[in-house]
C-alpha cells in the first residue's frame, strides 16, 4: 500500500490509494482473463472483454493475449468498438512485436497494418532493440517476412538490425541447447 512520503499531504495519499486500488483490481481482472483466453470460445471471451474499460486496454496487455492465441475476430470486434489496441509494454514493444515473435501471427499483422492501428515494422523495443521485422527474421517467420517485403518494398536491412538479429539467434540457440549464462545456480532460460 502506498505510504505518505515527505512533502505529501494526507489528501495526496488518499489519491495514491485510489490509484493503487484501481490498478490492483485491473491486474486481478487481467489475470482472470489470462486464465480463460486460451480455453474459452470467442463468445465467452467477448463477454469477459466487455468488463474492461478503455483505460484497461491502454494499461494492461490484453491485446497481447488476443494476438498470442490468434483471436482475430475478437481484435476486429474491439476495433469496431473503437477500443485502443496500441498497448505497449515496459520496453516499448507492441502487438506487432508479439505477432512477429516465436508464435508468428500473419493474420494479426495484416489486421494491424491494413487498419492503420500499428504500422511501424522498424519500431525498436528499448530493452533489446528488436523490431517486428528483426523478430520475424529471428524466428523464421517466412510468411511474415514475405508480407513485409511486399508491403514495404524491403530489399535490405541495416547492420544495426543484423546485430540485433544475430544476438537474438545466439540467445535462442543458447537457451535451446542449455548453454545459457548462469545466474543464482540456474541457467538463464530454465524454468
Amino acid at each position: 500500500m502506498p505510504k505518505i512520503s515527505k512533502g505529501q499531504t494526507l489528501e495526496d495519499n488518499n489519491s495514491l490509494n485510489e490509484v493503487y486500488e484501481v490498478d490492483q483490481s485491473r491486474w486481478e481482472l487481467y489475470y482472470a482473463f489470462e486464465n480463460i483466453v486460451h480455453i474459452k470460445n470467442d463468445e465467452e471471451i467477448q463477454r469477459f472483454l466487455e468488463v474492461f474499460t478503455t483505460e484497461d486496454f491502454l494499461a494492461i496487455p490484453i491485446v497481447f493475449d488476443l494476438v498470442n492465441y490468434k483471436k482475430i475476430k475478437l481484435l476486429e470486434w474491439l476495433y469496431k468498438k473503437a477500443i485502443p489496441l496500441t498497448y505497449h509494454d515496459y520496453d516499448d514493444g507492441n502487438a506487432l512485436h508479439v505477432a512477429c515473435g516465436a508464435g508468428g501471427n500473419l493474420e494479426a499483422i495484416k489486421f494491424f497494418i491494413e487498419n492503420n492501428i500499428l504500422t511501424d515494422i522498424n519500431k525498436k523495443s528499448t530493452r533489446y532493440g528488436d523490431t517486428p521485422l528483426t523478430l520475424a527474421i529471428c524466428y523464421g517467420q517466412y510468411d511474415i517476412i514475405s508480407y513485409f517485403k511486399e508491403k514495404y518494398s524491403i530489399n535490405s536491412i541495416s547492420l544495426q538490425d543484423l546485430d540485433v538479429i544475430l544476438d537474438r539467434v545466439i540467445s535462442n540457440q543458447d537457451r535451446l541447447t542449455g548453454r545459457g549464462f548462469i545466474t543464482n545456480d540456474k541457467k538463464f532460460g530454465e524454468c
